[in-house]
């Protein structure tokens, strides 16, 4: 996983300065694809999609697969949105106010983010 992925656009912005939660918290709280760095690999992703393989796990007699994508662009997006949750649930700790954790909750996932920008693009294109 990367442990700086916040670096690579914008080396001297650090994570915090970019992740605000509005007061009062709310579902108007801002997605985390609304970050400029989000947006900016999402939009290589419409030109580049990312590689991706299949998962295979297996519980007992149980079987499961799924496709994931991967790669270093990926795992910068989950850094982003992993970020945009840590902030909201900081912000629910200290306020009781849990609008923002939920909205982040409900927030679209990388994966689905990902699919709709290669979607998107192959309209277009």
């Amino acid at each position: 996983m990367a442990t700086a992925a916040h670096t690579i656009l914008a080396p001297a912005v650090q994570t915090a300065d970019c992740i605000t939660v509005p007061q009062p918290a709310n579902d108007t709280a801002p997605c985390w694809t609304t970050d400029r760095r989000a947006r900016a690999i999402l939009a290589s992703m419409a030109t580049q999609p990312p590689a991706g393989q299949w998962n295979r796990t297996r519980y007992g007699y149980d079987r499961e697969e799924f496709w994931s994508f991967v790669g270093f662009r990926v795992e910068c997006l989950e850094a982003i949105r992993s970020a945009y949750g840590h902030a909201a649930l900081l912000h629910m700790d200290h306020t009781g106010e849990s609008e923002a954790f939920h909205a982040f909750c409900r927030s679209v996932t990388v994966t689905a983010a990902i699919d709709g920008i290669i979607a998107t693009a192959g309209q277009e294109g």
